[in-house]
């Protein structure tokens, strides 16, 4: 008797401890889907969804709205779909009228709902959209003027929930699966309200993540670990984008936002020291340094502003050495999971923060919503206090003593590094002009910065507000052929290469009309120019050759350039809608491959998601901007646009010679774009080729 008692308990023990080792995980993710423009991405990503067999420990919850239609008819247009993903279905819940998904106050209520419906061992908050970064913010409502949720929004419907309406609770983990939302300054916010964060430095392609690849290793392992399940979303993102374009410009990273507290305290610190370099006079160093930062999703007139925070302490780093050391330090214990197109970028470590550069000029628009969340201070005091002396300037570029230069000796001055390549070329060096200044801020263990030791260096006289474009620097360029080959040095003035930041090399198209007055056709910018600033001497490796399409030389501007590749857009119309083709380079090639279309920014500001193939067939009309002098003398421009191209798929970018078009009376001409520490532009003199 005793014996069947003892199997008897026994077998309850043991029926306990497996009904115990049997529960799940229960996880619950918040969706917070605002379709604006991007509809059918929306619904794509939903399908994904749909498409797993989910177990009822894992709830999706999911909030679409934000759109004016919707191609399926299980959504309401001009309103908000709340369901869960269960069985393959979309199961209704509640549709809301009225309500914006640029409302802090939408986002909060939503959280709330799903939190009180489904609890859960875990959870998680995605938010959809188009993103702009840290000033740009996410989630555009079209059905509400395009309202957004800014990152003081997000701020402050993360805090109602958790400190007053539903205290105590907490995130596992937060993502945005949108644009440019890979932020020191999103991060730094997120770090009070959940233990991970996940996002994209750069411009998301339009499918953007994978939902059915990470639900299904969540729903065959409802336990997995939840920085597990991020890397799972990192991988099926990237794996997927590459599959469909292994040139794709990819970053995500995975934070861990306990150890990403050590980076905000770093950066809080290295601050000081900026704004310390700033107070001393010492802009001028930050400017060139900048220059040399690619900005994330950045096209000609539209950029985010938003650079790698990594390159953005190596290229600064000489104002506090062991600040910026230390804070490269955080940044790679907090990135704990980090992939990018290695083939596209040279660097992409995870984070990216605001630079100002060429969005200085809507700055006052967006810095009350970046200081308002105040959880950055030093940092928005930096920014602020380095705006407020680059907008408060401005220079006029005097005089240049000609030079004539050897080819060879261009070449060998980039090789050397005694000519520094002098923007958006990731990767590149930088050495202020005073190599004792990274002495001159002393560092202490407290991180207070020093004040900065007397020098007898000039400074830059500031007159003005701003910008100085157009007008003609008074120097000459001189060129040099050597077998065909073109080479070209201006030597500036000593007050001048005080105020220089970077140079580009631009060429112009002159055409006459029939009154034979002259008219110039913008051929673009590359980034094909040097600057010994040792020597004060300006060289471009310019060889006379340029971009041409199916025969017409092109406008086309540079992006960004690695090792590897080199991507560049070109102005164009396809099919009579505005946009750009993106082409791709690969290594030093002078042939490049055209990835395909996309239109930059939107109407309303917002950065598109990817890009879009072409088609054999589509009709290609180059863009140009043509420049001319009224009758009172003043330069106006207006709209020009080239010759018909239809699109196949051996369509490429070409370099060709401008001296060898077989056409006597063409006339080219080739200038530096001198672009001052201010932010102004001057061109320089011409060189003409006939």
């Amino acid at each position: 008797m005793k014996k069947l008692v003892l199997i008897l308990l026994t077998a309850l023990m043991l029926l306990g401890i497996s009904s115990v080792a049997s529960a799940e995980t229960t996880t619950t993710v918040m969706v917070y889907m605002c379709g604006t423009d991007l509809q059918e991405d929306c619904l794509n990503d939903i399908y994904e969804m749909l498409a797993v067999q989910v177990p009822d420990s894992i709830n999706i919850v999911v909030e679409a709205g934000g759109a004016s239609q919707w191609s399926d008819g299980n959504l309401e247009a001009q309103a908000i779909n709340r369901f869960i993903v269960r069985d393959g279905e979309m199961q209704d819940l509640e549709v809301i009228n009225q309500y914006n998904m640029g409302d802090y106050a939408t986002l909060q209520e939503f959280i709330e709902y799903s939190a009180a419906n489904y609890p859960a061992d875990r959870y998680g908050l995605i938010l959809w959209n188009h993103g702009g970064g840290s000033t740009g913010g996410i989630c555009y409502d079209e059905t509400a003027d395009d309202d957004f949720l800014s990152l003081m929004d997000i701020n402050y419907a993360l805090y109602c929930v958790t400190e007053e309406t539903m205290k105590g609770f907490h995130f596992d983990f937060i993502g945005c699966d949108a644009c440019l939302m890979g932020t020191f300054e999103m991060a730094s916010l997120s770090r009070f309200y959940a233990d991970y964060y996940i996002a994209s430095e750069e411009l998301e392609p339009g499918w953007g993540w994978y939902y059915t690849y990470w639900l299904e290793a969540l729903a065959s392992n409802p336990d997995m670990p939840t920085e597990e399940l991020l890397r799972n979303i990192a991988d099926g993102f990237y794996d997927y984008c590459i599959s469909q374009n292994p040139q794709e410009y990819l970053t995500i990273s995975v934070l861990d936002l306990k150890r990403f507290e050590l980076v905000w305290q770093r950066a809080e610190e290295y601050a000081s020291y900026l704004s310390a370099a700033i107070a001393d006079g010492r802009m001028t160093d930050i400017s060139r340094a900048r220059s040399k930062m690619y900005a994330f999703g950045s096209y000609y007139e539209h950029s985010s502003d938003m650079v790698d925070m990594e390159q953005f302490a190596r290229l600064t780093k000489s104002f506090a050495p062991n600040a910026a050391d230390k804070l490269l330090a955080a940044i790679d214990r907090a990135v704990i999971y980090n992939r990018y197109n290695e083939d596209m970028f040279d660097y992409a470590c995870g984070i990216s923060i605001l630079l100002p550069k060429d969005t200085r000029g809507e700055f006052s628009n967006y810095i009350e919503d970046y200081e308002g969340n105040e959880y950055t201070p030093n940092y928005t005091d930096f920014v602020k206090g380095y705006m407020a002396t680059v907008s408060g300037g401005s220079y006029q570029f005097t005089s240049a003593t000609p030079s004539r230069v050897e080819y060879s000796q261009v070449i060998g001055s980039a090789l050397s590094g005694s000519g520094v390549q002098t923007a958006f070329i990731p990767g590149a060096s930088y050495e202020p002009e005073d190599e004792e200044s990274g002495e001159e801020y002393e560092e202490t263990d407290e991180q207070e910065p020093a004040e900065e030791e007397e020098t007898t260096e000039s400074e830059p006289e500031q007159t003005g507000d701003g910008e100085t474009e157009g007008g003609d620097a008074q120097g000459e360029i001189s060129a040099y052929d050597e077998n065909n080959m073109y080479a070209y040095s201006m030597t500036l003035s000593d007050e001048d290469i005080a105020n220089l930041s970077y140079v580009e090399g631009m060429l112009l198209l002159s055409i006459d009309d029939n009154e034979n007055e002259p008219y110039y056709v913008d051929l673009g910018y590359l980034q094909n120019a040097w600057i010994d600033w040792e020597s004060n001497t300006v060289y471009s490796t310019f060889d006379g050759t340029w971009p041409y399409l199916a025969g017409q030389p092109i406008v086309m501007y540079d992006q960004v350039k690695t090792e590897k590749a080199r991507r560049s857009i070109i102005p164009v119309t396809v099919n009579d809608n505005e946009c750009y083709l993106l082409v791709i380079f690969s290594g030093d090639s002078k042939t490049g491959k055209i990835m395909g279309m996309s239109e930059g920014y939107t109407q309303n500001g917002l950065p598109v998601r990817g890009s879009t193939p072409l088609k054999n067939g589509d009709v290609i009309v180059p863009r140009y901007a043509l420049y001319y002098d009224d009758e009172n003398g003043e330069t106006q421009e207006a709209a020009f646009t080239g010759d018909e191209i239809v699109y196949d798929e051996s369509l490429q970018v070409t370099y060709e010679s401008i001296t060898d078009d077989g056409d006597s009376e063409t006339t080219f001409l080739y200038s530096f774009c001198l672009n001052d520490v201010f932010g102004g532009w001057q061109l320089s003199d011409h060189i003409s080729f006939e």
